[in-house]
């Protein structure tokens, strides 16, 4: 099944005023391919893959739709994602490898 991105944004609140991260991305991610997300430090890369697979907690504000067929990935309860991260979407970020070593945290 296709990953279809619509109007993603993703904003972090801040004392200024929300602070918008990614603006309204629309992305469609093919079923059975790999697909590299580029891009400036800074960009939006990692959020976009966080937001994906639902690993973005309060206060953290996610709007728009994150479609896996047609299941709206925004609307599903933490075992539901679960159930779906891993076994059917994956997601490989910057540097894997030391995200698992305890000395880089």
């Amino acid at each position: 099944m296709d990953i279809q991105i619509k109007n993603l944004s993703v904003s972090f609140p801040s004392p200024q005023g929300d602070a918008k991260v990614l603006r309204d991305a629309d992305i469609i991610l093919k079923s059975g391919k790999i697909t590299a997300i580029v891009g400036e430090s800074g960009s939006g890369k990692s959020i976009l893959g966080a937001a994906v697979m639902g690993l973005l907690e309060q206060p953290v504000r996610v709007s728009g739709k994150i479609l896996f067929g047609d299941t709206d990935l925004l609307s599903l309860s933490e075992k539901e994602l679960n159930s779906v991260r891993g076994s059917r979407i994956g997601w490989i970020a910057q540097d894997p490898v030391a995200a698992m070593d305890p000395m880089m945290k």
